[in-house]
């Protein structure tokens, strides 16, 4: 056998490896950090030793949307140049290295393992839905906290809740509901539905509306008069819940409060405690890291320095208080709640202008899609990025947005191609 051959094998079975590991990495990405850690790591060594690397530079730039990921990445190491703050800039870098899962995936995935993707992800958002409500009603028993779902924290479970609710609520055909299929599609729209409220993500239920629109929009190819329509149903569907549900009334009283008074310390969370609600608390970081930005506008603070530049401007024992306040003992990055303010925070203008391009060019490939669950993806975390700083903050949303968005577009490649995916 010749060396040309057997280095063709040797490819052939690390990329048949490396496919496997994205596989198991679509189940373990928010089920066990350090496992889908060690999963994304593997693959990414035999990525590197696998070889090609002109071809996959060519492929990596001919396709812009994996390419938004690269340079998003790029930024936070470009960031080290001008921070302070060395050794914190090393570690926040751990976290956006994940979205690199979107390089791997599109030079190295075979069309055979494409559904198998899927499924291992679909897989994994299900298994912690059946959980979580196996918990609920006592059945069975995991380590289990108000404000989070087994796994992953609410906030960032929502995400993958309402982008598994949009896939199976596409799936449903509404003009035969007695077919079994359908019958299980129906319900596990609901144990969506269901560990969605459960978790208790405001963001996330907001976005269930606009899952729901866009899906009906596309499902039922819905004219203006129809989308007019569905928008004032989903309205008084709101308006309903608000007179409802106490916990909604009350949200929304502490939101019109807050925006009336702007007094940051009016709303104590609870009984004598000194937290504050997360209401208050977003108001605040908002507004500390607009200022931070503005005294670095062209290249922010740096990578690193978000949280010494907040000691500077509100003092250290100020900003230990606000800590405690806001994010119990929490200390480290500062993170503002709002990933247009962190990106103009972190790197100025260039920062924002990187962020809106790497969203522009996903939304409009989503679009160009014509896959509502893909578009359905975009659209809600360009809202959530409003109220959280997710493609930042979370070592488990990240490496499932960059799976998702990435699994999004190789099923739109390969229906370019004429597949049957």
């Amino acid at each position: 056998m010749k060396i040309k051959e057997i280095y063709r094998l040797y490819q052939y079975y690390l990329n048949e490896i490396i496919n496997i590991l994205i596989t198991i990495a679509g189940f373990v990405i928010f089920i066990h950090h350090k496992a889908s850690r060690a999963v994304l790591v593997t693959a990414l060594i035999l990525w590197l030793l696998s070889g090609n690397y002109k071809e996959k530079a060519a492929l990596i730039f001919k396709h812009k949307l994996v390419l938004t990921f690269v340079v998003f990445v790029g930024l936070f190491f470009l960031g080290m140049l001008w921070t302070d703050n060395f050794y914190a800039g090393r570690k926040i870098i751990e976290r956006p290295l994940l979205f690199l899962i979107a390089p791997i995936m599109l030079t190295a995935y075979k069309p055979k393992y494409l559904k198998l993707f899927f499924w291992s992800m679909m897989g994994a958002i299900i298994f912690t839905g059946i959980l979580t409500l196996l918990i609920k009603l006592g059945i069975a028993h995991y380590p289990y906290s108000v404000g989070k779902a087994p796994f992953v924290h609410r906030v960032y479970l929502a995400g993958m809740l309402v982008f598994a609710y949009s896939y199976f609520i596409y799936k449903i055909d509404f003009s035969n509901l007695k077919k079994l299929s359908n019958i299980v599609w129906l319900l596990l729209v609901l144990l969506m539905i269901y560990t969605l409220i459960v978790s208790g993500s405001r963001m996330g239920l907001i976005n269930l509306f606009v899952a729901t629109f866009i899906i009906a929009v596309y499902k039922f190819r819905l004219g203006l008069k129809k989308i007019a329509l569905l928008s004032v149903s989903i309205a008084l569907f709101a308006t309903a819940l608000y007179f409802v549900s106490p916990k909604v009334n009350m949200q929304v009283h502490r939101t019109i409060n807050v925006l009336k008074t702007m007094d940051l310390r009016a709303q104590i969370f609870e009984h004598e405690t000194e937290r504050r609600t997360s209401l208050t608390c977003r108001f605040e970081f908002w507004y500390y890291a607009w200022t931070l930005g503005k005294k670095h506008p062209l290249l922010g603070v740096g990578t690193g320095d978000g949280i010494d530049e907040l000691g500077k401007l509100i003092g250290k024992k100020e900003e230990k208080q606000l800590f405690k306040q806001c994010l119990g003992n929490g200390s480290g990055q500062f993170n503002p709640h709002n990933m247009y303010l962190f990106m103009f925070m972190q790197f100025g203008i260039l920062g924002v202008g990187v962020l809106l391009w790497m969203l522009y060019i996903q939304l409009k490939t989503a679009f160009e899609s014509r896959n509502p669950v893909f578009i359905s993806l975009i659209v809600t975390t360009v809202l959530t990025l409003f109220a959280l700083s997710e493609l930042f903050t979370t070592r488990y949303f990240i490496p499932f947005y960059g799976y998702a968005v990435t699994l999004m577009y190789l099923f739109y490649l390969e229906q370019q191609k004429g597949s049957s995916v």
